[in-house]
């Protein structure tokens, strides 16, 4: 990897406009301790500490060894306008992680958030269209996980029918989806409120497409049923867990399915994609809105600048396929089920109600 060093005129400015919760930010999604960068800087954890809560900033030669260290541009220390994250994430488990792994997948949610934000200033993305069906936490014995889920079926027009691809699905309804990176795999899929729209994170390592849907539904669940519950809860990952299996196979049809032997005679986990799906699922609204702004001369090396991230990380939270494993797998664009529906607005006379 290769970080720019900031000239000292940039390091200035960057120190007169610092913001120390961009710091932390940066920190976390190194999965640093304050300790630990104290210590990779040879400075005092106290300097750190002064610097993260806006109690003094940083000389502009600290700049410079921040960003070394922490393997970021400079600017990305400087302040930005507005929040970008809502909520916390909602967790698998907050007993089998650390608060530092946490930390760090947190901070790059905030991070592909950011991103996000950028793109769409000149990418416009389908519109955020997830119902909101509060069910309470500490319901353990009604169907109302079961009923969320088909009320969402209902919402989107898919009655009992299989779905082809679930990541696209959601994306096609507002939830950006992306793959997280190798250093915040460990806390799994996760999901959370974006300040624009919600946001779904899917483990990197996970190689079973199965799984993969089940996850996808999973956070889905998460979004529709948990805006206001508390992250990790057990009772809430049982209940997004009901809601993923009814949502992936509808109780009614599948009761229907096992009576007449599935349709056209496949056994039903083959029809509805829980047994037997060809490929991992590819994000695409991210991915796709990269190939929109390269046709019209707007190229990755100027957003990586405008994001004020690294290359790597730019390159990771707009991947179509896991970069912690750097493992391609077969396109689905031509999947026309859901089709993709990312349009640029750099020219909007021009790309007005097109879709790709």
């Amino acid at each position: 990897m290769t970080v720019r060093t900031p000239n000292v005129e940039r390091a200035m400015e960057v120190s007169a406009f610092f913001d120390g919760a961009r710091l932390t930010l940066a920190r976390h999604l190194s999965g640093m301790r304050k300790s630990e960068l104290a210590e990779s800087l040879a400075r005092s954890v106290s300097e750190v500490s002064a610097w993260e809560s806006g109690m003094a900033r940083p000389p502009a030669s600290a700049v410079a060894e921040l960003a070394l260290g922490l393997a970021i541009p400079a600017e990305f220390l400087m302040m930005r306008p507005g929040s970008i994250v809502s909520t916390t994430p909602h967790f698998r488990s907050l007993r089998s992680t650390t608060q530092l792994d946490r930390d760090q997948a947190f901070a790059y949610g905030r991070l592909a958030a950011e991103v996000t934000s950028t793109l769409e200033s000149r990418v416009e993305f389908p519109r955020v269209e997830v119902p909101r069906i509060t069910v309470a936490i500490d319901d353990l014995d009604s169907a109302a996980p079961e009923r969320a889920a088909r009320s969402v079926r209902e919402a989107w027009g898919l009655g009992t029918a299989p779905i082809r691809h679930v990541v696209r699905l959601v994306e096609n309804h507002g939830v950006l989806v992306i793959f997280g990176s190798a250093r915040t795999a460990a806390v799994a899929a996760y999901s959370f409120e974006g300040a624009h729209r919600p946001i779904v994170v899917l483990d990197p390592n996970v190689d079973d497409p199965h799984r993969q849907r089940f996850d996808v539904a999973h956070e889905l669940g998460h979004l529709v049923m948990h805006c206001d519950a508390e992250p990790g809860h057990r009772v809430a990952e049982l209940q997004a867990d009901r809601f993923a299996a009814e949502f992936l196979l509808p109780s009614a049809q599948i009761g229907d399915s096992f009576a007449t032997g599935g349709a056209g005679g496949l056994p039903v986990d083959r029809e509805f994609g829980t047994a037997v799906a060809p490929v991992i699922e590819q994000p695409s609204l991210l991915p796709r809105a990269l190939e929109l702004l390269d046709e019209i001369g707007i190229h990755s090396h100027h957003l990586v600048e405008e994001c004020r991230v690294s290359d790597a990380d730019f390159r990771t939270v707009t991947a179509r396929y896991p970069v912690a494993r750097h493992v391609r797998t077969p396109s689905l664009r031509g999947d026309s089920s859901y089709a993709d529906r990312v349009v640029s607005i750099a020219d909007w006379s021009h790309m007005k109600g097109e879709s790709t």
